[in-house]
């Protein structure tokens, strides 16, 4: 991310991750990334930058449900998220206090996402 990135996040009472229901691969040269291994490599950058910042309180936002086959992902998403929950050791990845799943395209759930945004900064 870039220390110059992260200093900013020092600064902040919570976390937002926001990722790809699909996924995504940065380019050719790159391997394939799912949402639960974007979750897992900013947690570390986070962790090794400055320990103690994955432990703050922490929304998921979920992008692009509005597309094939998005459901099933998402499930599968909660469902390791909730496993990685009961078998991690402190600070590994974010307790998220609620996941969020959203279409931007279409707009759906974005009042909600505003509303959870609000809830998170209020803790």
């Amino acid at each position: 991310m870039g220390h110059k990135f992260l200093k900013h996040v020092e600064r902040t009472k919570a976390l937002l991750f926001v990722v790809d229901v699909q996924g995504f691969q940065l380019s050719d040269h790159h391997d394939y990334r799912y949402a639960f291994e974007t979750i897992q490599l900013l947690s570390t950058e986070l962790e090794l930058y400055k320990q103690g910042l994955v432990g703050r309180p922490a929304a998921l936002v979920v992008t692009k449900m509005d597309t094939p086959g998005a459901v099933a992902k998402l499930q599968e998403l909660v469902t390791k998220l909730n496993e990685t929950k009961e078998n991690q050791s402190e600070g590994s990845i974010p307790v998220f206090r609620e996941v969020i799943p959203i279409s931007a395209l279409h707009g759906v759930a974005i009042e909600g996402l505003k509303k959870a945004i609000v809830q998170l900064l209020l803790i």
